[in-house]
């Protein structure tokens, strides 16, 4: 059984997301719409979701979690420094969300 694990990183408009089947290895990175995350969430199977604890991180980890999902909330300063707003947000930040979910 494959297992994904999808690093999210919230905003007003775009979202980006990136996807992981291996640990640290980034297979898909995409950026959706507001309008657009629920229902690319809901086609993809079972797999955790890995998002920096803000305002809007709990609205998104309910919704999230009603698709069948596992949500894991990450304190904002041990995401900082992993480059918010860095272009190579995806793979750092997946790198970072798997490690800290392998030793938790």
């Amino acid at each position: 059984m494959e297992h994904t694990l999808a690093a999210m990183d919230l905003a007003k408009v775009w979202f980006e997301v990136a996807l992981s089947k291996e640990p640290g290895k980034v297979s898909k990175e995409l950026r959706l719409k507001r309008k657009k995350v629920l229902p690319y969430f809901a086609q993809l199977p079972p797999a955790t979701v890995v998002m920096e604890a803000c305002g809007s991180a709990h609205y998104w980890a309910r919704e999230i979690e009603r698709l069948g999902h596992r949500v894991v909330l990450l304190p904002a300063h041990h995401v900082r420094p992993y480059g918010v707003f860095s272009p190579e947000l995806g793979p750092r930040w997946v790198s970072f969300s798997s490690s800290v979910l392998v030793r938790s």
